[in-house]
């Protein structure tokens, strides 16, 4: 028997047949919505094994999260059990993300499919409970790729962002009756894959729902199932507050709110006031587009089905760690503490220290004017949201010793805008790293340092400057010469050394743009990774990375992505060269007649870390989080079709030139290079040429012999 392996895309006429096969067997793989099949084949993220006559043999399904292949669905036909389709469909799946970290899965401890992982090179790494109505240990398995791992990666178990979400009553009731019409759809939110990726919770107006009952013998079943769903914790002042105003938004308000009308309310206004960002339900009244828009506006609330929330995850895990959008008419400022400020500060940022410590701590920094800055960060209100002390050491390192972000809607987004601004700053004062020594950050921050390629010292979190460029011979050499502060970071070094010293053939594209990451700026020169040259119009560099060019041109910058860890660009997908990530982007910012001396130049360089190619409309769902684009940009960028599909190009880790190189440098460059000069598309830059470039553009980064 002859089987072909092949990605399924969404036009594939093997999809159909695909959902079928997940449907028949949906008692061991759980209930997965129609749209997620699809979103997946649109990703490239299903293969498919095809037979000679034509029929579908198996697929396997996965995600990509945290740079690991997640495998969602393994399913064979019962047909062709024992044919070893389970093999070429993993065998395929490891050649197709060999440059990721490896490939992880969760698999039910009582399901035969356990004897199979080891023979496919797997390794079962941990065992946890299951959850659902009647939950089932879970083995953890784990097959890696044999990369080094520069950044903490927990492998005892599947560690990804949890996406935490409130459900109403009726989800509750799903979750425990299989009787009811939306047992199916509910009890997917407690599907094996999303273990680690979702939390449900409950607010407290559950209890008065369920005190509505009749039957005593069913209050008291539905009250015992309260105890297998967490509670998540609100002030109740704040969640009367916001349901007055939510009485006059909701759509039944023209008329006479029922007893459920104001339970729902009280359940969205618990939600709002306790800081959570998705609101799960299938009532048609609150899934009105108008009703989740005004939500969803004032108070960042989304509401969404099961299916829909299933569908998004891992792009609603993306928007709740970093949603810059949300800062949108905040006003951010920045600015140093102020004689006076002190005593509300440490009340207000104390937090778990013990307040005469943190009094002592931050008066001292405060006292010590010429090698410490303590800021705060504050609304156009006045509201603060951030304390930081940052303090210049001796050894020519930056410490940040106190680093406070108040929780809240805004704290994922800005502690990652914090960081970048904090990394970038260090670097340009000539730092050797920058590391925070608070013994009592949050647990959002630590994980923010972790995805900024922190090295997790134990007390500390520390991240190496190497601002230069050079091959990895010369690295090497460079890694000797730093002076590490202990065990932890001589050991790290050594690791860095041991990898570069291998042939470059022998080191992943991601391997080379992790190390580039943790010794940010650093730029290696004979690794794999390419460059770039991406045309870009001044009105939107002006608006994504360029602040000088806001300042020089028509319109002021918008304060409130003056800090940016990440942005996206949407342009054409013809003529893109072949771009994809990892990779470099030298911005060219095109000639404008009204800015003659700050266009028709390259400008910054960035990182790109995707590359999507889609329907505008999917696009701009995808990445509205990230602020900046109107409907109306993406619109236009489509050439105002929604049929025409066109490239986002999601980038980050953006350096602005400190001299413009000019289109006269360009032909220059291109002459003593021999490369030809494109100036309308996207076009890929010699690594020689991308040296040059650099070199000149940010002056003083030259590698070191």
């Amino acid at each position: 028997m002859s089987i072909v392996i092949q990605t399924i895309e969404h036009s594939s006429p093997y999809l159909s047949d695909i959902k079928r096969l997940g449907k028949r067997n949906s008692a061991t793989l759980g209930f997965f919505p129609e749209g997620a099949f699809d979103d997946h084949a649109q990703r490239q993220q299903i293969i498919a094994a095809i037979c000679e006559n034509g029929k579908l043999a198996g697929y396997l399904l996965y995600r990509v999260s945290n740079r690991t292949a997640r495998i969602v669905h393994l399913c064979v036909d019962e047909r062709f059990l024992g044919k070893g389709v389970s093999r070429l469909l993993v065998d395929k799946l490891k050649l197709d993300t060999g440059d990721l970290v490896g490939i992880s899965l969760k698999c039910r401890r009582d399901y035969d499919a356990n004897t199979l992982w080891p023979h496919l090179g797997f390794s079962a790494q941990a065992e946890m409970p299951g959850r659902g109505h009647t939950p089932r240990n879970l083995v953890y398995w784990w097959y890696s790729h044999g990369h080094p791992t520069l950044f903490d990666v927990a492998r005892t178990e599947d560690s990804e962002t949890r996406v935490t979400a409130a459900v109403d009553a009726n989800i509750f009731y799903d979750l425990f009756e299989e009787n009811r019409d939306g047992h199916v759809e509910s009890i997917a939110l407690t599907a094996d894959w999303l273990s680690d990726s979702v939390q449900l919770v409950l607010s407290d107006e559950i209890n008065n729902e369920i005190n509505r009952s009749e039957d005593p013998l069913a209050r008291k079943i539905s009250r015992e199932r309260t105890n297998k769903v967490e509670r998540f914790h609100y002030s109740n002042v704040e969640a009367e507050a916001i349901g007055r105003a939510l009485e006059l938004l909701h759509p039944n308000t023209g008329t006479k709110l029922t007893i459920t009308d104001r339970s729902v309310i009280r359940q969205l206004a618990a939600a709002a006031a306790g800081g959570l960002q998705f609101f799960l339900t299938r009532d048609g009244v609150l899934l009105g587009a108008g009703f989740r828009a005004a939500i969803h506006e004032q108070l960042g609330l989304q509401i969404l089905r099961p299916s829909d929330f299933i569908r998004q995850i891992d792009e609603l895990r993306s928007q709740r760690e970093y949603e810059p959008a949300k800062l949108s008419g905040t006003g951010l400022q920045f600015a140093l503490v102020k004689s006076g400020q002190e005593s509300n500060l440490i009340k207000t940022f104390h937090q778990k220290e013990p307040r005469l410590e943190f009094q002592t701590r931050f008066r001292g920094f405060l006292s010590d004017v010429k090698t410490s800055r303590s800021f705060i960060v504050t609304t156009i209100s006045g509201d603060i949201l951030a304390l930081v002390v940052s303090v210049t050491k001796s050894s020519g390192r930056t410490e940040i010793p106190i680093f406070r972000i108040l929780p809240g809607n805004l704290a994922p987004t800005l502690t990652r805008h914090l960081l970048v601004n904090m990394v970038d700053n260090s670097v340009a004062k000539g730092s050797s790293a920058i590391e925070f020594t608070d013994a009592f950050t949050s647990g959002e921050s630590e994980l923010a340092l972790k995805e900024e390629g922190f090295l997790n010292a134990g007390h500390r979190f520390v991240k190496l400057h190497l601002p230069v460029m050079g091959t990895s011979e010369q690295i090497v050499k460079l890694l000797g010469k730093f002076e590490p502060a202990d065990d932890k970071e001589k050991e790290y070094l050594q690791i860095l050394s041991d990898i570069l010293a291998k042939p470059p053939y022998e080191i992943s594209f991601q391997t080379f743009a992790d190390i580039e990451k943790a010794l940010f700026p650093l730029k290696i020169l004979d690794s794999p990774i390419k460059t770039y040259m991406v045309p870009i119009r001044p009105n939107w560099a002006k608006e994504l990375f360029d602040s000088d060019l806001a300042n020089q041109g028509l319109f002021p910058a918008r304060e409130d992505l003056a800090l940016r860890k990440e942005q996206v660009y949407y342009r054409s997908k013809l003529n893109s060269a072949g771009i994809k990530p990892p990779a470099r982007i030298l911005w060219y910012v095109s000639q404008d007649r009204s800015l003659p001396h700050k266009s028709g130049a390259i400008r910054a360089c960035s990182t790109l870390y995707e590359v999507n190619v889609d329907g505008p409309k999917v696009l701009y769902a995808r990445y509205r989080r990230l602020g900046i684009y109107e409907w109306s940009d993406v619109y236009k960028a489509a050439k105002q079709n929604v049929n025409n599909d066109i490239m986002a190009l999601r980038f980050g880790d953006t350096e602005l030139f400190l001299t413009q190189i000019t289109l006269d440098d360009l032909r220059n460059i291109s002459k003593q290079h021999d490369f030809g000069l494109q100036l309308q598309s996207i076009s890929r830059i010699p690594h020689s040429a991308f040296a040059e470039i650099y070199a000149r553009g940010l002056e003083r980064r030259y590698h070191e012999d």
